[in-house]
């Protein structure tokens, strides 16, 4: 059984509470006439991730793959957090959170080394509270799909979930 929301926030606020904060000039990539990317720019601007709302994660639930490899992993756990309240509420934000948390299906390419550059900056502290997010996740999946008196489907959270945790002892190793 996964960690309740109450310790995998705790777990979260732990593991990022020294996180640095990218300065605003390395928020997102080059932007320079892509609106899209500058709005997030300025939005995220002085913003640490302690202190944004549910509402603002909301109206950018889709910057997270526009962010710097140090913006996303800075970032990130606001975005963790806000998909542990209210089910409802954080639907689309979980599902794009857990996008950016899942390696993609082949091994190469930009994809792949996208994902790589992301994922191997996080501490081992802040992999675990990713990977214990991960496992309430597919807990609630699996609990939705049962209330409904249906069998889930497969999961790419599962997948998530094995990638941070071989990420996890790998690190212990070294």
């Amino acid at each position: 059984m996964a960690q309740s929301a109450e310790e995998v926030t705790a777990k979260i606020k732990d593991a990022f509470a020294k996180t640095p904060k990218p300065s605003d000039d390395e928020l997102v990539g080059s932007h320079e006439g892509d609106p899209e990317c500058t709005e997030v720019a300025r939005a995220f601007r002085a913003q640490r991730w302690s202190d944004l709302s549910r509402e603002m994660l909301r109206d950018h639930s889709q910057a997270l793959p526009l962010f710097t490899p140090s913006a996303f992993r800075h970032y990130l756990p606001a975005y963790m957090m806000a998909c542990l309240g209210s089910r409802e509420e954080a639907e689309v934000l979980r599902d794009f959170v857990i996008f950016n948390l899942t390696p993609p299906r082949r091994s190469a390419g930009w994809r792949a080394d996208f994902f790589r550059a992301r994922a191997t900056q996080f501490s081992p502290e802040e992999r675990d509270a990713i990977k214990c997010f991960l496992e309430l996740m597919e807990e609630r999946r699996v609990i939705d799909w049962k209330s409904q008196g249906l069998d889930p489907p497969p999961s790419r959270i599962k997948g998530a979930i094995d990638y941070w945790a071989l990420l996890q002892s790998v690190t212990r190793e070294r």
